[in-house]
């Protein structure tokens, strides 16, 4: 029962956290990191841009939206990173790849 302000739904439970195919490969309940620390390979998902709404319409404008999945393709020299969404890849910059917070999620 929720009370008014509160979620009915806090955690999973524990034998659904379990039963998860991504429990037993450890990218369940991570923690958001910027996407500059992610490390490549893998998919991500977008769960917040920090900075004002010009930062966010430049990353909106290259498919970096908060809720959507990338995959990181490569780090780059400098800080940068190739990300991969859809049948697009675009490189960000260091500066705009510290921005962008992710969670791993699972492949």
């Amino acid at each position: 029962m929720a009370f008014h302000g509160e979620s009915a739904l806090l955690a999973p439970s524990s034998a659904t956290a379990a039963a998860s195919p991504c429990a037993s490969q450890g990218c369940e309940g991570a923690p958001d990191r910027p996407l500059a620390d992610s490390g490549s390979g893998g998919p991500v998902l977008v769960t917040g841009i920090l900075g004002g709404r010009k930062i966010a319409r430049d990353l909106g404008d290259l498919g970096v939206r908060v809720g959507n999945t990338l995959t990181v393709v490569r780090r780059l020299t400098g800080g940068g990173v190739a990300v991969r969404r859809g049948g697009m890849t675009v490189a960000i910059g260091a500066l705009l790849a510290r921005q962008v917070m992710v969670r791993a999620t699972c492949p």
